[in-house]
């Protein structure tokens, strides 16, 4: 396996563009090392598509299929009392908000 780029495989990527599109205001050596850099990861993203996946299940996550969250049980609600009296302003039996509308 190999990391290193062939030039003529692919054309370069425009550096500059991507930056415009990030709004970023990179130097000449930024642009330079960014130019390397994405060209090396756009080879080996190269290799890994070259990966014989025949025959393997897609996967929707690297875990395990076992739910590890707890059941869904029904419970009481809290006291509409109890939950208004953490509420800076309300009255009695709803909250009351600034308008924003």
């Amino acid at each position: 396996m190999t990391l290193n780029p062939t030039p003529a495989a692919q054309p370069p990527l425009d550096v500059n563009h991507l930056a415009q599109l990030a709004h970023l205001a990179l130097s000449q050596a930024e642009i330079g090392a960014f130019q390397d850099q994405l060209q090396r990861i756009r080879a080996y993203w190269d290799t890994i598509q070259q990966v014989d996946t025949a025959g393997v299940e897609p996967m929707l996550c690297a875990l395990s299929g076992r739910n590890v969250l707890r059941a869904d049980q029904p419970q009481a609600g809290l006291e509409r009392a109890a939950v208004l009296a953490n509420a800076p302003r309300h009255d009695g039996q709803q909250f009351l908000v600034p308008k924003i509308v």
